[in-house]
């Protein structure tokens, strides 16, 4: 019901738009010719209104397709078509948009050439959307990028006090092979902002790390009813964003923390985060569990409202860890402050051998905690 109703927005959003095709630029499918001119000649054609339609089959990219200056404009297949790197790219991303508004990306597979799961490739990156304003990316594949199969971003260019990228759909598409999915700005010397408004909805994670890091403030991130799987670290990293709801997802056979949240150290300053909420999730088979790492050293403004409740926890085993052996656990780096309002309630949690359920740092205040279970240990936990 979920995938309907958003493709259903989908197709009532691009109802009305003048169809491209890349064939007739030139751009033929299954050919293992390069095509990079071809799209691009087709990117440089669209005007406001615009969908560019990729016919069935694998486009073989060797060169980064740049679409700058963007309103209204749809990329889609009908069939899921493939955009591939080739052996000899030159380049970062596959796909660089920016800066767009009313940006939507349906349907098409990018396939990169690294497999950041087992190898972190720095640079070697998917599609990039910056400075942007209601993006929708619905039903694709990325797979194989050695950084980040998709970056949705404020631009280097903004400060500290420039609105962020806002108002994206993350939705109904399947990462894998890759080492993240990300909101942060890749400059690692601006300090910028990443998406206000973001939702992640029904997504397979499958061996890729979901991140959501900002620089400076930003509001609003709903991550709801995916499924994280086979990922040999974090599942999901966060910092700095506020009004923060992750609830009815899956996590499975995660090899590192289910959730990690923890203050960006390249940050210039400061910066105020409230309203974290961990709820109705599935965790299975994890070597850790939620780490809450509310402030930096210097910081001195807690956190507001913290919640975990009505989740299950089966199988968090913790290998061969000696020190982090708590399901839940917050800390902080600063001698001040931590969370202030803490709710944990309603969780239901399996024991590994010397491990606790919940640890609670002595700098946090007011502290709820009420009716979390203890399940019976299942054969082969």
């Amino acid at each position: 019901m979920t995938r309907f109703i958003y493709f259903l927005l989908l197709f009532s959003f691009v109802a009305h738009a003048e169809n491209v095709h890349v064939g007739d630029f030139g751009a033929t499918a299954d050919d293992q010719q390069d095509d990079s001119v071809a799209i691009q000649s087709a990117l440089d054609s669209l005007a406001k209104g615009d969908t560019l339609i990729f016919a069935e089959g694998t486009y073989d990219v060797c060169a980064t397709l740049v679409l700058q200056h963007s309103e209204q404009i749809t990329l889609r297949s009908f069939t899921q078509s493939k955009l591939k790197k080739c052996a000899n790219f030159s380049g970062e991303y596959l796909l660089y948009v920016k800066p767009a508004q009313d940006f939507t990306l349906s349907s098409l597979h990018f396939q990169g050439l690294h497999n950041g799961h087992q190898v972190s490739t720095w640079g070697k990156q998917g599609v990039y959307i910056a400075s942007a304003t209601n993006v929708k990316i619905i039903g694709n594949e990325f797979s194989n990028f050695g950084d980040a199969a998709l970056r949705v971003t404020s631009g280097p260019e903004a400060d500290y006090f420039t609105t962020n990228t806002r108002e994206v759909m993350i939705a109904s598409n399947r990462f894998s092979q890759c080492r993240q999915v990300t909101t942060t700005q890749a400059q690692t010397n601006s300090y910028v902002g990443g998406v206000n408004d973001i939702v992640v909805l029904d997504n397979e994670f499958e061996s890729c790390t979901l991140k959501l890091s900002t620089r400076a403030p930003a509001q609003t991130a709903n991550v709801l009813f995916n499924t994280f799987k086979d990922i040999n670290k974090t599942a999901f990293e966060v910092s700095y964003y506020s009004d923060l709801w992750v609830a009815h997802n899956r996590f499975m056979n995660i090899d590192g923390f289910v959730m990690n949240l923890y203050p960006n150290s390249q940050a210039p300053r400061q910066i105020p985060w409230d309203n974290i909420m961990f709820e109705k999730n599935f965790i299975h088979n994890t070597r850790f569990g939620l780490r809450l790492n509310s402030l930096g050293r210097e910081q001195l403004r807690p956190v507001y409202a913290l919640t975990v409740r009505d989740n299950r926890f089966e199988q968090v085993h913790f290998a061969e860890e000696t020190n982090w052996r708590d399901i839940v656990r917050t800390y902080s780096y600063s001698d001040h402050a931590s969370f202030d309002g803490v709710h944990i309630s309603g969780n239901e949690y399996e024991l590994a051998p010397d491990s606790d359920f919940l640890y609670i740092d002595p700098l946090s205040r007011n502290v709820y905690i009420d009716n979390n279970t203890a399940l019976p240990t299942q054969p082969g936990s």
